[in-house]
């Protein structure tokens, strides 16, 4: 089960301001010349084992202190953190233990409030009775279904698989996020047009996608309001190209390699012969 906590800076500032006053209230502050450090989950997507913030504290080796944990927050806090959130992140959060599912109430906040379409498919998806071996999906982005084999980048266009044998297994030519479907490839890649005599190769790095709208944010920053997609770490590909002959197409693969298991990423191009 995910808990879907939306990474907002207002929302992080909130819950140290609260953990540090659940300090002060229960006496356990430790000595002045320490240094406390909170260590917290940027991603809004968080896994049910990741649903613990502990609070790491550079003291004495003969003084030991046991990490503090979200489930273990008076109500009062716990309340206050969930008026921060859209009501399918406090579904979700319901989900993850007992004692959230006791301290929250989901009906009064979603009494006479209107919600996105994104908030009804991720409360519809979590109240669905799980399986425990699913052969379909739904991506993340788009929001449709798909068997499992579209989930891996060799299904798409844009890749070319490593094997065509007949226990040939789908598996990722290039690195796409979890739960992102391979038709979606395309968007990590993009050209930029250089001046002649420019830059002219590929690069590789990592951004983040904004999965309601598919905007790369170091490309683009988006205005989207939606509490309940989520921002996913992705890989992108650059191709800097300083002339008109050069990728006019191009294909992703992967050349076997005996220092890397998956072999080394490649690109194959379509070139563009003007002496024909």
């Amino acid at each position: 089960m995910e808990c879907v906590i939306p990474a907002q800076g207002q929302r992080c500032f909130l819950l140290l301001v609260m953990l540090k006053w659940l300090q002060e209230v229960t006496r356990f502050a430790l000595p002045s010349f320490t240094s406390p450090t909170l260590f917290l989950p940027w991603k809004r997507e968080l896994p049910r084992s990741s649903l613990q913030v502990t609070i790491q504290e550079h003291h004495p080796t003969a003084m030991k202190t046991t990490p503090t944990s979200v489930i273990n927050l008076p109500p009062e806090i716990t309340l206050e953190i969930a008026d921060w959130l859209p009501p399918d992140a406090i579904l979700s959060l319901k989900l993850t233990h007992r004692s959230f599912n006791e301290i929250l109430h989901l009906a009064p906040r979603l009494k006479g409030k209107s919600h996105s379409e994104c908030a009804h498919l991720a409360i519809r998806t979590y109240l669905a009775r799980p399986v425990p071996n699913p052969s379909h999906l739904r991506c993340i982005y788009c929001k449709h279904v798909y068997p499992l084999s579209l989930f891996k980048s060799s299904s798409s266009p844009a890749c070319k698989p490593t094997s065509l044998t007949d226990d040939y297994q789908p598996t990722d030519v290039v690195e796409l996020p979890q739960r992102l479907c391979a038709w979606h490839v395309g968007r990590l890649a993009t050209i930029v047009h250089t001046k002649c005599g420019g830059r002219n190769e590929w690069i590789s790095h990592m951004d983040i996608m904004c999965m309601h709208c598919g905007d790369i944010q170091g490309r683009k920053k988006c205005g989207c309001k939606c509490d309940s997609c989520a921002y996913h770490p992705v890989r992108t590909y650059t191709r800097y190209l300083d002339n008109d002959k050069e990728c006019r197409e191009f294909v992703f693969w992967r050349e076997p390699s005996s220092v890397d298991v998956q072999g080394r990423l490649m690109v194959r191009e379509t070139c563009n012969d003007s002496s024909k």
